[in-house]
This record gives structure tokens, sequence and C-alpha cells, in this order.
């Protein structure tokens, strides 16, 4: 789950004029200024006027990438294709709405055509390795395109996101992580860049490092669509670390009071356990520092719903059985209490798992 072709949109590059040039200029300031419902108001009418003109439809195409109206960017991407086949921006923008709309194949193609119509230009390398990306059997096409799209402009941060994201996917870990950092260096507001270098070290599993990168992306970019989704994932995968790590710890400190001498009274066992809870308590009180505010939030709140609620408290049911079968003397009453953890246990991963695989579904 990264962030994607988002990251810089292709519109931008693209020079507004002819017709009324006092009304254009006021379109172009309301699209720098991230108001396109009214740049369209403004646009309307000239549009009406003259449907076909190439620079009123490159305006209404960036002004519906704006308003992420996806359909209506594809239509609009089409007519410039069909008024001005030897442009670059129509099928630029056709790419993006496919890649949008999930139709890799064709948004691959389309990429491919605005490269052959603007080989200068980094934004069409950039797409066409966005778009290689998602397509089976096209990642060395699209690393060949991120890395021609560095080296067109290497002061585009946006270019060294894609190269790291693209290099993150093929495992390539050490290599998305220089990106990202030079990314970060040239913006160091890039939301997405700082997002993707969040989710690749989760999946080394750099959990506390991993939640400081997606708050820091959450600061940039409140509205991010996949941070809440990320970090979440990241909040279970230090659960499910936690829980099976202290399950295990108590397991082996349980076996070692049950196999005890039997000079060993309960409240010596009860010490053992109870020593072993305290270090578990503090290893985990120690990673929650340093998952840090923000993440011990969000672990708050996913204790408290769904399946997480469930795993949670069957785990506390273990830490209690534990203890039980540490304390009582009764080797008949220890073993039932043992086997009954056992199940819980069972219940307990079984549980995670699908918990696990319906999240990987949605």
């Amino acid at each position: 789950m990264t962030a994607d072709s988002g990251a810089g949109s292709p519109g931008a590059s693209v020079p507004a004029g002819g017709g009324d040039a006092l009304g254009l200029n006021r379109i172009e300031l309301l699209l720098d200024a991230h108001r396109p419902d009214e740049a369209l108001r403004v646009l309307g009418p000239r549009l009406a006027q003259a449907p076909h003109d190439v620079q009123l439809l490159t305006l209404l195409g960036r002004i519906q990438a704006q308003r992420q109206d996806h359909e209506a960017m594809l239509q609009v991407a089409n007519a410039l294709v069909a008024v001005h086949p030897d442009g670059f921006f129509g099928h630029l923008l056709a790419s993006e709405a496919l890649f949008a709309l999930k139709q890799y194949h064709s948004a691959l193609h389309a990429a491919q055509r605005a490269v052959q119509q603007a080989p200068q230009l980094d934004v069409c390398h950039r797409m066409v390795a966005w778009t290689a990306s998602e397509v089976p059997g096209s990642q060395a096409v699209a690393w060949a395109a991120a890395r021609h799209a560095v080296a067109l402009d290497p002061l585009d941060a946006d270019n060294h996101t894609c190269m790291g994201t693209i290099a993150m996917e093929q495992g390539d870990h050490q290599v998305a992580e220089r990106a990202f950092a030079e990314a970060l260096r040239l913006n160091p507001g890039d939301a997405n860049a700082r997002h993707n270098l969040g989710v690749m070290r989760s999946r080394q599993g750099r959990l506390a490092d991993a939640a400081e990168d997606l708050l820091a992306s959450a600061a940039l970019d409140p509205h991010h669509d996949l941070l809440t989704r990320n970090l979440t994932a990241v909040v279970h995968q230090w659960m499910r670390r936690t829980h099976y790590g202290l399950v295990g710890l108590w397991l082996v400190m349980l076996i070692v009071t049950l196999s005890s001498p039997r000079g060993w009274d309960p409240w010596a066992r009860l010490g053992v356990l109870v020593l072993s809870l305290a270090v578990g308590v503090w290893w985990t009180r120690l990673t929650l520092q340093r998952l840090g505010a923000g993440a011990r939030g969000v672990i708050w709140r996913v204790v408290h719903r769904g399946a997480t609620a469930l795993r949670f408290w069957l785990m506390a049911a273990v830490v209690v059985m534990l203890v039980i079968g540490g304390v009582v003397p009764d080797p008949t009453l220890s073993l039932i209490v043992l086997r009954l953890t056992q199940y819980v246990i069972m219940i307990s991963v079984a549980v995670s798992w699908t918990a696990l695989a319906r999240r990987r579904r949605s």
C-alpha cells in the first residue's frame, strides 16, 4: 500500500494562453489556489464558444485533475487527442485517468504515447514508471522509466519518490531509502515520500521508525487516502509481535515452574511468573515509548474494536491461566489449565490470521 502518481499532476507543467488572456490568467490563479470549481465556472462560457480550442481543453483537463473527477478527465483527454493527436498532454491526462480507474494496461499505453510526443519531459517518463509498475511483467520498464525521469530532472522530488517506490516494490530497500531521503531533502513537505518511507520500514520490521514516518506524513497531509490504513497495519504488526513474544515468554516460565523441584512452594512459582510478567511489561512499555504518542493513540483505538479487541482479551485470559497454572500445586489441575491455555492460544492465532487475511483482501 503505497502512494502513487498523485505526486505531481502532469497538467501543472502545461502553460495556458490565447483567447481572453485576462480570463485565462484568472483561471491560472484559481488553479494555483486549488479552487478548481471556481476555475470551472470561469472557463465554462469560454469553452462553450470554442469547444475545440486546445488551450481551453488543456485548462479543463487540469481543472478536472484537481477535482479528481477521473471519468471527466478521460473525456477531456479523448477530446484533446482528437483535436491535437501530436500533443503530449492529452495522452498524459488519459494515462493518469486510466491509472486512477485501475485500467493499467491502457494507462501504460497512453503514457508511452505521451513519451513519444515529448521524450524530453520527465513527467511523461514518470507516468510510464507508475503505470508499468502495476502491469505484470513490466517491472524492468518501470525501473528504466523512473531512472530516466530522475536523469532528466534530478531536482524534482516527485521523480525520486517514484524511483524509491518502484525500488521498494522490487525489494531494493537500500536504493529506495536513498531515493526517499533525496526526495525529502529536495522537498521536506513531500507527504508521499515520507509515507512510502514508512511503508518500506514497516516491511523491514522497523516498526518504531515506520510509525514515526507515517505520523509525520499525517502532519503533512492529514487527508492522505492510504495513511490511516497503513498506520493501523503497523500497529497491528507491532501488537502481534508483542503479544506472541510475551506469550512465548510466559509459556517458558510456566514450563519452568511446572518442572521445578518439589521443594518450591506456590509463592516461589508465583514469584517467577510475576518476574517474567514484569519483564514483559517493561519491554512493552519501552517499545510503546519508541512508537510515539500518535501511534499509542492508534493502538488504544485498535485494541477496542473488532477482531483485535478479541485477540487482546484472549491474551489477557492466557495471562490469568498461566498464573493460575503456575501457582496451583495440584499437578492434575495445572495440566488442565495448561491444556486450556493451549486452546486459547490456538483460537487467538486463528483470529489473528483471519483478521490479517481480511485486511489483505480489502
